[in-house]
């Protein structure tokens, strides 16, 4: 029983990728699952940001190789770079990281805004100061590239 039950949850697990990669927007905590005509209930837990086609970190780019040089001199060493991506399609570009200093992850889209993930963090001056630089660095990320998105969307 114990067996299947962890091969549903990988299965389950497999699906929501699959989903993810199929640029679908948002998958929601206790959504149904069918799996082999047994319906199950996914406890995961919310997936907030928008997904699109590719699932891959990005950061061998010269460009990418920027943002993350740009933003440790920028806003403070401590900010880590975990991904970043330009999506053609859309003319959206989403850069993602986090603190090394305390649990806290950060998301820039450039058509979507600033997001913070953040659970029970201790808010030090230190912590609030990286907060505002981010933001501050953010809004001239995303008129940045607002500017020069045009060199990478595709065009029909």
């Amino acid at each position: 029983m114990k067996n299947n039950r962890i091969e549903n949850e990988h299965d389950i697990t497999k699906k929501m990728l699959n989903t993810m990669r199929k640029g679908i927007n948002r998958l929601n905590e206790n959504e149904e699952v069918v799996i082999d005509n047994e319906e199950t209930t996914n406890d995961y837990e919310t997936i907030e940001k928008e997904v699109e086609t590719e699932i891959e970190d990005g950061l061998d780019s010269p460009e990418a190789k920027e943002e993350a040089s740009k933003i440790s001199e920028m806003v403070n060493p401590l900010i880590i770079v975990n991904t970043f991506k330009i999506y053609e399609d859309s003319g959206n570009v989403v850069m993602s990281g986090s603190f090394q200093n305390t649990e806290i992850g950060w998301q820039f889209s450039k058509n979507d805004g600033l997001f913070i993930n953040a659970e029970n963090v201790n808010l030090t001056d230190n912590v609030k100061e990286m907060l505002d630089k981010l933001s501050a660095y953010y809004k001239n990320w995303q008129n940045e590239w607002a500017s020069k998105i045009g060199e990478y969307t595709k065009n029909d």
